[in-house]
């Protein structure tokens, strides 16, 4: 009988620490995917994902991780009691970017059940300018042929753009063109590229680098590739 007593009071003793140990976090987004819509190349748009600690412990938000540099996250609070919220404020940078993208950003935290949790956030980056076509493909050319071919700039947007300076990345390739040219939505200017590409290899590959309103870095290049006859 003495035996039983003991073990019942620490049963009794024992059972809020196993109560204690069972209370765990539980990290709940409100959405996991936001659509920020279009925006022009060189903005910055910012993505609000709202969370809640639905657990009964404290959750603890380690870090953030995105997975490309145009994509920056962090957490407004580090630790969140039971039945209280904050933010995860995810920033996209459309500088680099062009057409429709997806990004993902990883968080970090303590809840057991999905220690990373991934957010994504869906985009459509307008160009300012836009050229066709965007690369120009030279195939079975003779080795010292001058080669030459046109691409026409156009403006996609709601308001003019000028066009600074077309700048090519190797000595073998030049440009001819209006300069400079501003252009009005929908408006077209016609490049003129001619290339004597060097004949060290059996194929060649360049780029024209595309500058508009004095903004670095360029929004886009123009690219070039071929390839010599065997």
């Amino acid at each position: 009988m003495l035996k039983l007593r003991i073990i019942l009071a620490l049963l009794i003793v024992a059972a809020p620490c196993y109560a204690k140990d069972a209370r765990t976090p539980k990290l709940t987004f409100k959405s996991k995917v936001i659509d920020l819509g279009a925006m022009t190349q060189g903005e910055t748009k910012k993505a609000l994902f709202e969370f809640n600690n639905a657990g009964t412990a404290d959750l603890v938000i380690d870090h953030t991780r995105s997975s490309c540099g145009c994509t920056t996250a962090f957490s407004t609070r580090k630790i969140i009691p039971p039945d209280s919220g904050g933010t995860v404020d995810v920033t996209f940078n459309s500088t680099q970017s062009r057409g429709a993208k997806v990004k993902h950003v990883y968080v970090y935290s303590n809840d057991p059940q999905v220690p990373v949790d991934t957010l994504t956030i869906k985009v459509f980056v307008k160009s300012e300018v836009d050229c066709t076509p965007r690369n120009i493909l030279f195939s079975n050319v003779n080795k010292g042929e001058r080669l030459s071919a046109k691409v026409s700039l156009f403006n996609p947007g709601e308001k003019p753009v000028t066009i600074i300076s077309l700048l090519p990345q190797e000595n073998f390739i030049k440009v001819k063109w209006d300069k400079p040219t501003t252009l009005n939505p929908n408006d077209t200017v016609a490049v003129f590229v001619d290339v004597t590409p060097p004949d060290t290899s059996s194929t060649f590959r360049g780029s024209i680098g595309v500058r508009i309103d004095g903004k670095t870095p360029v929004p886009f290049s123009i690219r070039v590739f071929g390839t010599f006859k065997k």
